[in-house]
């Protein structure tokens, strides 16, 4: 009997063959896996910036107790608010012992910005007002002039310019738009996403939306 030491190169070609189609699917495997990750990651980014921006503005609606704009049948995008202060006379501080905070929330291009500072103790005038509710206070809170930067408190940047952020009137008090109580506002918060350059082909738009509606804080 004669003993086979090597493979005939018919065997070789179907291994060769069989190994080139495992090449293949492996590389398919792992290309689509590697593009539904990034695909993930790229939502769950968007999705994350717009819920925290979310949250924010929720957490600072349940402490204010004024909003200065938008005016009440207006829209925009600047949330300017403030707690511990008389929505309908401006004087301040409704309580004594709690802290005066001016907070404001601006969109700009494709960055939304948070600042908040802390107002001296001392108002326009006193609460309870002395007079007629004319708003014979004024509005001295420290709201910044410019959305990004300058002023006094902290800036947070909430979502940054690695997004797209429409500038498509973010803050909404019209009555047009569901917003019925003069001491709320409507939210609109978006985040999107879309691939450049070679990504193109490979990846898909993101395009994330979420909306709110309000409630400032009524003092006693």
């Amino acid at each position: 009997m004669k003993i086979r030491s090597a493979f005939t190169l018919m065997e070789l070609m179907v291994a060769i063959l069989i190994f080139g189609f495992m090449s293949a699917a492996m590389a398919s495997i792992y290309s689509t896996a590697n593009r539904a990750m990034f695909q993930n990651y790229r939502g769950n980014f968007v999705k994350g910036g717009v819920t925290v921006s979310m949250r924010a503005i929720n957490n600072v609606m349940a402490q204010a107790t004024r909003i200065d704009s938008p005016l009440a049948g207006a829209k925009g995008n600047i949330l300017s608010l403030a707690a511990n202060v008389d929505q309908l006379t401006g004087c301040y501080p409704v309580k004594t012992g709690v802290p005066v905070v001016a907070h404001y929330f601006c969109a700009e291009g494709s960055n939304f910005w948070y600042n908040s500072a802390t107002v001296g103790a001392n108002g326009a005038c006193a609460c309870p007002p002395s007079g007629s509710l004319a708003g014979t206070c004024g509005n001295a809170l420290p709201y910044p002039a410019v959305c990004g930067s300058g002023g006094s408190g902290t800036w947070v940047q909430l979502m940054s310019s690695s997004l797209y952020y429409p500038n498509n009137d973010v803050f909404s008090r019209r009555s047009a738009e569901g917003v019925n109580d003069n001491m709320a506002v409507r939210v609109s918060v978006t985040g999107k996403w879309a691939p450049t350059g070679g990504l193109t082909t490979l990846q898909r738009n993101v395009n994330f939306t979420l909306q709110s509606t309000f409630s400032v804080s009524r003092p006693n």
